[in-house]
């Protein structure tokens, strides 16, 4: 590539994140912290036994390497790691999960999920502006736009997605139904 065009792509690419980086806080403000908890939580007519063991299932189902369980709090804490990305640019990206499950008389119980994703960008040697493809759409709904530095990009961020939250409990409701 000649330099003008290298200079132009990264204009772009640069007014491009901008612009997504711009839209993706937007929307991340207009949620209420009652908007988030409703959306993170959902109650269940089942014991915490029950609650506990399918959440268990539920995360080594979908990849989750267990950090801790622990049943007395009700606090479960998992990972998943993942390698993501083109010829050039990579992601290397971590999603941390917590569950807490809270008894409400003995059965009835509220589960609650937070979704935290860790991603470091990383241009590769297959291409010269890697590090200005920031604002890709990743998995969980949402962008890598938080850092632009001279290695990558960087993103972490709490998951605010409803329909990632939506589908995890169909997942969890889908583990209570085979636990039981």
């Amino acid at each position: 590539m000649n330099n003008i065009t290298v200079k132009i792509t990264r204009h772009i690419s640069c007014l491009a994140l901008c612009v997504l980086m711009f839209v993706d806080m937007v929307k991340a403000q207009e949620m209420t912290p009652l908007q988030i908890s409703t959306m993170q939580s959902r109650e269940y007519e089942i014991t915490r036994r029950l609650a506990f063991d399918s959440a268990m299932g539920m995360f080594q189902d979908m990849g989750y390497t267990i950090d801790t369980a622990d049943w007395d709090t009700g606090l479960i804490k998992g990972h998943t790691t993942g390698r993501k990305g083109s010829a050039f640019f990579k992601v290397n990206e971590q999603i941390e999960a917590s569950m807490f499950i809270r008894s409400k008389g003995e059965k009835k119980v509220i589960i609650r999920i937070n979704l935290h994703r860790r991603a470091h960008g990383e241009q590769t040697g297959a291409g010269t502006v890697g590090s200005m493809a920031l604002g890709m759409l990743v998995p969980f709904g949402g962008m890598i736009a938080n850092e632009v530095a001279s290695e990558g990009a960087r993103d972490d961020s709490v998951i605010l997605n409803p329909e990632v939250y939506q589908s995890i409990f169909n997942k969890l409701e889908n583990s209570l139904f085979v636990t039981e």
